[in-house]
């Protein structure tokens, strides 16, 4: 997550598209603000982190990143929004997320969620200082931990390699068929992967593909991801998968460091297939050798849309229809502190013109 100091919708009986054809413009329709003081359950909603829309409840799962406030949390909310904007949100549903064994399961700074086919979540964690950060799939009414994924060597943690701390598997979705494919990747470089002579956030990033209808599920396709570098910093707080292949990548960028922090996000599309892209299976570092990374086609740029004043983005996710058109919202992490907002952005995923 970044900790730096710099209301989720839903329309009633539309479901939500399996894929797309393309990816049509992305036009901005609306923002919300979470007042600090709103709570659930005793619970006070915040530290909002991922985001994935559960098309059958026509409701939203939310997990927040509550490492150091008593477990990992999953909230339930049903959100209504036109073409206009949002009209109400109605927090419905929390979730404490435990062991296998059904005991109390240590904070694992929960960063992303997705939904399985047959409704159980998966969930992406930065990990603690003696939990390391990884996949884990949840039950879907008990929190109950049932497996992990398994996880390349490239990205186990050790001197001068693997994820860096607090810069692990923040993004996480899921696409195709029964939701058989996973994507994720991690929020900065890894160690190994950075640039040298550089801070060691500046690097290719690898995205990762998982087959997760196969048992065992085996390790995952890797491609290389180059972030943009005209920030003082740049990270990949989530990814969303419009179908087996085509992924969207949220870059969110801190433009100054001085207060009022101003911050921009970005929506890249890339093609998981790429014919030339450099399988990095084998890779132990992208600092040698020639390594092709995924194209990027530039989706959206706050800079050119009416959020006049972005806060930590972190999560986005598909929603339902807007009219002929697709919804798509981003959630943003006030990290608890009282110089920030929980933040929704509501956005419109044209439908391509028809030929």
């Amino acid at each position: 997550m970044l900790r730096l100091r710099l209301g989720v919708w839903a329309l009633g009986g539309l479901m939500i598209a399996s894929a797309f054809a393309d990816v049509g413009e992305l036009v901005p329709v609306g923002e919300w603000t979470i007042p600090q003081e709103v709570s659930y359950r005793n619970t006070r909603i915040g530290g909002l982190s991922g985001i994935t829309y559960d098309s059958k409840r026509e409701t939203y799962d939310v997990v927040s990143d509550t490492k150091d406030r008593s477990g990992s949390k999953v909230f339930r909310a049903k959100i209504s929004f036109d073409e206009t904007g949002m009209q109400s949100v109605e927090w419905i549903g929390l979730l404490t997320l435990k062991a296998a064994d059904k005991s109390p399961l240590p904070a694992l700074d929960a960063e992303g969620i997705a939904l399985e086919g047959n409704g159980r979540r998966w969930i992406s964690f930065e990990g603690t200082s003696t939990i390391p950060s990884g996949i884990s799939c949840f039950g879907t009414q008990s929190g109950n931990r049932l497996f992990d994924l398994p996880i390349p060597p490239e990205f186990a943690t050790g001197e001068h390699w693997g994820i860096q701390r607090n810069h692990g598997f923040e993004s996480l979705s899921t696409a195709g068929p029964h939701k058989r494919w996973l994507f994720t990747m991690t929020e900065s470089p890894l160690a190994q992967d950075a640039k040298p002579g550089l801070d060691s956030y500046h690097g290719l990033l690898r995205l990762l593909r998982y087959e997760v209808k196969t048992q065992p599920i085996a390790v995952p396709q890797q491609r290389a991801y180059a972030m943009e570098t005209d920030a003082l910093y740049t990270s990949v707080p989530d990814v969303l998968a419009l179908d087996g292949r085509r992924v969207l990548v949220l870059e969110r960028q801190l433009l100054t460091s001085v207060l009022p922090r101003s911050r921009r996000i970005r929506l890249y599309e890339v093609d998981f297939d790429q014919p030339d892209a450099t399988e990095l299976t084998g890779h132990a570092s992208l600092r040698t050798g020639e390594i092709v990374p995924l194209k990027k086609t530039l989706r959206f740029d706050s800079d050119h849309a009416r959020f006049p004043r972005l806060d930590n983005i972190e999560g986005l996710c598909l929603g339902p229809a807007l009219g002929k058109d697709q919804s798509l919202l981003l959630v943003g992490d006030d990290n608890f502190n009282k110089t920030q907002r929980t933040q929704f952005l509501l956005l419109r995923m044209k439908a391509p013109p028809s030929h």
